[in-house]
């Protein structure tokens, strides 16, 4: 039987989760990494989809994205990012089969305040798996663009994150005390995504 097609609206806004298959790991090198990050800004623009937020961990990614012309733009977008990755790591790590486990995750994400609380859940997932004591340690997220800078071209500010003050260190400083506590969009973000382990 054929999937359902997605339904996905220009401006809308997705967390999206994308996993190695059998839950293998997705990043064996830091030119793994380097190499996923310029696949993210190369399909993101081509496809006019915006950039909020990202973690690569060992064996899955997120990103906050949101298609800005046209809903089908973020599976597109997606779509050559992932298939060229994969072709990436078949011959990087002599790797057969499936790299992903199945097709991403996408969940909508209301406008708001909620969309800070989902850039924060996904920088602070390096923290939940113990890889780092403060989210903005860890090299291969959003973090450190919002707490410290510099600032990637590709990256679009969350602009709830623009009106947590009008001079940038004091954003900054109000968005790195923001990443240190605990809050519900775990849970609820576990639940969703029904993983017993997310942070892996």
């Amino acid at each position: 039987m054929a999937r359902k097609p997605r339904q996905l609206t220009a401006g809308g806004v997705y967390h999206v989760l994308a996993r190695g298959n059998d839950r293998r790991r997705l990043f064996a090198t830091e030119g793994d990494r380097h190499r996923y990050l310029a696949l993210v800004r190369q399909y993101t623009q081509q496809y006019q989809v915006a950039v909020f937020h990202y973690c690569l961990m060992t064996n899955h990614v997120h990103l906050l994205l949101q298609p800005l012309t046209d809903g089908a733009a973020l599976t597109k977008a997606m779509h050559g990012l992932q298939l060229v990755y994969a072709r990436h790591v078949q011959r990087a790590q002599h790797q057969t089969g499936h790299v992903w486990e199945d097709r991403f995750k996408a969940l909508p994400i209301e406008t708001g305040a909620y969309l800070l609380e989902v850039g924060r859940y996904i920088e602070r997932n390096p923290v939940r798996a113990q890889l780092v004591a403060v989210a903005e340690a860890y090299p291969w997220s959003s973090a450190q663009a919002y707490t410290h800078g510099p600032w990637p071209a590709w990256l679009t500010p969350n602009p709830e994150y623009l009106a947590l003050a009008p001079v940038p260190s004091e954003r900054q400083a109000r968005y790195q005390e923001y990443l240190q506590t605990p809050r519900a969009y775990e849970q609820v973000v576990d639940r969703y995504f029904d993983e017993r382990v997310l942070v892996s």
